[in-house]
């Protein structure tokens, strides 16, 4: 598993002895501890997410698709655990396939513009996305669906079928699935954008001028070594076609033929704000790339040609993703985990717990030792240049004075936490600075 960061708002478990932090009470604790927790976490918790997930929906994917689609559930559990609870969700099912992106050229299983960035609709739903709001009143939900959301939203990540084009294009699609014209009302101007892109092989999104040479060739043969060939370029000035290992492999912004990463980074920051969007991704690392031959039989004939190796260790397989790990990692608050492992609870779990921090809960994974061994501080400007950070004190009994802190158990807003104590932090009459975030670092056994 990969680690997971995203800046700004961070859970990281680290060494006591590789805490840095030198002016912080918690570097200066007493020794025969093992473990740290750093969290940071906004306190002007917003309550509205837009919610899309892009889901391959080749062949290949088929068992990791069900695979991941049985852990929703557990995903909806965390995010019930923000702050104030579930918070005003729209949640959006999107496929990577674009079809040949309107090239006039037959091929098999890509029709000319496959699902065209449409969100998939539930049949328990009276909209093309899960709509569940927070009322008015305590606990009131407003919702466009009937049943229960766990259930409604794994049978809508279930729908996509498992015969999409093989050429994914999972930016192109995603960012038509955030085009207003193309899915109305799924965006909402004041709530935060969350994208979870979940694949088995990179992006192959292809620009409309250059789809008609794309899907020419003759890719049968080529496999999709073809998006590879052309849309990555790899330190060492390798010929693409030559078998062997590539290091530092990343897109080609200069190709004609393929969607540039930067460009689709810049238009989904222009979408929101990068303040204001988070990104996830469960696919293969992106590097490094190894090219090998592999033997195939097209239209009768066996050939070798050009294939990548998968970074997974059987029986699982993935293709090498630069080209989305580059898109993921432009984001300062992004998360990146692998689809390489047999059991993927373990990765909608941690896209679940960042996009519940990014939401801003206060809760604690780890279970603190005894007594709570914490230092707390409030950040101005966390994302800026005038980032500052300054100490808040413990409460005492009597709360003399504020603002202070306190660890308190939660047994509703963290009950899928294994300390069930949340953070709470009390200010008298005083607000929270604007744009403010609290970070508290504290010894956990």
């Amino acid at each position: 598993m990969r680690v997971h960061r995203y800046a700004g708002w961070v859970v990281a478990f680290v060494a006591l002895g590789a805490a840095g932090c030198p002016d912080r009470e918690v570097s200066r604790l007493p020794e025969g501890r093992d473990k740290v927790e750093h969290k940071e976490f906004p306190e002007d918790v917003s309550d509205k997410l837009d919610l899309l997930f892009v889901i391959d929906n080749s062949g290949s994917m088929k068992d990791e698709r069900s695979e991941l689609t049985e852990n929703f559930p557990r995903f909806i559990d965390i995010l019930s655990n923000v702050k104030g609870g579930l918070p005003s969700l729209h949640i959006g099912v999107v496929t990577s396939d674009m079809g040949r992106s309107g090239a006039p050229t037959p091929l098999l299983g890509c029709s000319e513009r496959g699902d065209d960035g449409r969100l998939k609709k539930s049949s328990a739903a009276s909209d093309d996305f899960i709509k569940d709001l927070r009322g008015d009143a305590p606990g009131q939900r407003i919702r466009n669906y009937t049943g229960d959301l766990k259930t409604v939203f794994t049978g809508v990540a279930q729908r996509p079928t498992d015969n999409g084009c093989g050429f994914e294009a999972h930016l192109a699609a995603m960012k038509r699935a955030l085009d207003p014209s193309v899915n109305p009302n799924f965006l909402r101007p004041d709530a935060l954008l969350a994208v979870v892109i979940i694949a088995d092989e990179d992006d192959c999104s292809v620009t409309p001028s250059g789809a008609a040479g794309f899907f020419a060739q003759d890719l049968e043969a080529a496999s999709s070594f073809a998006c590879f060939r052309s849309s990555t370029v790899c330190d060492g000035g390798v010929p693409p076609d030559r078998v062997g290992v590539r290091q530092r492999c990343r897109p080609t912004e200069s190709t004609a033929v393929h969607a540039s990463v930067a460009a689709m980074v810049e238009d989904l920051k222009r979408v929101k704000g990068e303040d204001k969007v988070i990104v996830a991704g469960i696919f293969g690392e992106g590097n490094p790339v190894e090219v090998v031959q592999v033997e195939a039989t097209v239209r009768g004939t066996k050939i070798t040609r050009p294939g990548l190796s998968s970074v997974c260790q059987a029986p699982s397989s993935a293709a090498p993703s630069p080209r989305l790990e580059t898109f993921v990692t432009s984001f300062p608050q992004h998360i990146l985990t692998s689809i390489c492992q047999q059991d993927l609870s373990e990765p909608i779990e941690q896209i679940g717990q960042s996009f519940a921090e990014f939401l801003g809960s206060p809760c604690l994974f780890g279970t603190p030792a005894e007594p709570h061994q914490c230092a707390v501080s409030e950040v101005r400007d966390p994302g800026g240049p005038g980032r500052s950070e300054t100490a808040i004190a413990k409460c005492d009994a009597s709360h003399s004075v504020t603002p202070c802190w306190e660890l308190k158990q939660d047994l509703e807003l963290c009950r899928s936490t294994a300390s069930k104590l949340a953070l709470k932090v009390d200010r008298g009459a005083a607000a929270p600075p604007s744009k403010s975030s609290l970070l508290v670092e504290c010894v956990t056994r």
